[in-house]
């Protein structure tokens, strides 16, 4: 890791490519981009998932959505490699409508 991948206070989360590119356009679209900083909106999607109950009933909801997702587009290489190649899938497809998040 880099300097300029550290900062106080926050560590590394792995999240799906197609969570970040929305991310980064809410992003986008907000005033103040600055105080909007990426890791700050992710801090504050999981803090709230996690202290309000209806909100982390939604979130659960989905889980089993990605774990579908993962499996749909990775597939294990050779035992020895331990790593993961990705189908060459309609990328521009959202896994998340809208009408599925709560």
């Amino acid at each position: 890791m880099s300097e300029r991948d550290w900062e106080p206070g926050y560590k590394s989360v792995l999240i799906r490519e197609e969570t970040k590119r929305r991310l980064q356009e809410l992003r986008k679209a907000l005033p103040e981009r600055d105080l909007n900083q990426e890791r700050r909106l992710a801090t504050a999607a999981i803090e709230y998932c996690l202290t309000d109950a209806v909100a982390r009933a939604g979130f659960l909801a989905l889980v089993k959505d990605i774990v579908r997702l993962d499996l749909d587009t990775t597939c294990p290489r050779a035992p020895e490699t331990h790593e993961t190649y990705r189908r060459r899938d309609d990328e521009t497809t959202q896994p998340f409508p809208e009408e599925s998040i709560p």
